[in-house]
């Protein structure tokens, strides 16, 4: 019982010269099979020596919600 929640993300991207990385998402969340948010945004970065740091930002489509947020990664 519950709910069975899922996302499914989309993402494109490219990597530039001088190590920059930009593209954009989309996105849409279910509940039990029905869609409950969808929505897109865009990303930029850059790759640093073994360190890539991506910024985040989107919006649920729809709704005065936007998204936002940061990744970092390292490469060991």
């Amino acid at each position: 019982d519950g709910i069975n929640f899922t996302l499914a993300i989309s993402v494109s991207g490219t990597v530039v010269p001088l190590n920059d990385v930009n593209g954009g998402f989309t996105f849409n969340s279910r509940a039990n099979g029905v869609s409950v948010a969808s929505g897109d945004g865009s990303f930029t970065g850059s790759l640093a020596g073994n360190t890539l740091t991506i910024d985040i930002s989107g919006q649920i489509l729809g709704e005065n919600c936007r998204l936002t947020g940061s990744l970092t990664g390292n490469r060991q």
